[in-house]
């Protein structure tokens, strides 16, 4: 067993000693189960804070989110997203990037692309972990059009994007096939204050690939230094002359 059970068994032998449990003993209990992805007993907590007149914040309600978002339980997430503000509780970047992380493992980029859209309502501005995931859902998603796009649209949002970014970007247009779209993503990625890793080059080079057009991936493995990234590069699945 991991240590939610001994966390959970200590929260309900509190009363016995004539301890009433508090806030930070239900986000101690909490936490536990949030790490080892029991989402149904984070949420079972929050359910018994309440009950137990103990208003949860932030803090609380962002751990339990987390716990959804660790085993893809998005429909979960968002309901307690939804709930925030009849608990008066307002949503904090960590809450909201849950959210978000929630529908991208879910594979619902609609639900992910509305949730960063709001959050500059909720005075929370969307920053490059929150761009990101929506940028994952998108390209998981039949929309890869939107990665891209999305990608350009961080500036606006003023959160930098990084590798990473770049990377779901080029995963997308590779998924998808876009040989054309990937080079472009992959020549622009210095000027975005990005460097191209064995990741992108990969996602580039499987792009052309796909559409037959090895004549454009042989070049781009010219750049790679060792004969380990360039396999590294090619994948598994491709081949490795």
């Amino acid at each position: 067993g991991g240590r939610w059970q001994p966390a959970l068994a200590l929260l309900r032998a509190m009363p016995e000693s004539r301890i009433a449990p508090d806030i930070i003993s239900f986000t101690s209990a909490m936490s536990a189960c949030e790490k080892e992805g029991k989402w149904q007993v984070a949420l079972a907590l929050l359910n018994l804070m309440c009950g137990s007149h103990i208003v949860p914040d932030i803090i609380v309600c962002s751990t339990a989110m987390s716990a959804c978002e660790k085993v893809g339980q998005w429909q979960a997430a968002l309901a307690l997203f939804g709930s925030l503000s009849g608990l008066r509780v307002d949503p904090d970047g960590i809450g909201c990037n849950a959210a978000v992380s929630a529908c991208e493992k879910g594979g619902q980029w609609e639900h992910a692309l509305a949730l960063l859209v709001a959050m500059p309502v909720f005075r929370v501005p969307p920053d490059v972990v929150s761009c990101n995931a929506a940028l994952s859902a998108c390209g998981t998603g039949t929309q890869w059009r939107l990665a891209p796009a999305l990608l350009c649209a961080m500036s606006g949002f003023r959160a930098s994007p990084d590798t990473i970014s770049c990377n779901a970007a080029l995963a997308s247009c590779e998924r998808h096939g876009r040989w054309q779209w990937s080079l472009a993503l992959l020549d622009s990625m210095e000027s975005l204050g990005c460097s191209p890793s064995v990741v992108s080059c990969g996602a580039a080079v499987g792009a052309c690939e796909k559409c037959g057009r090895r004549d454009f991936a042989v070049p781009l493995l010219g750049g790679v230094k060792t004969w380990d990234t360039m396999l590294e590069a090619l994948g598994p699945g491709r081949e490795k002359k």
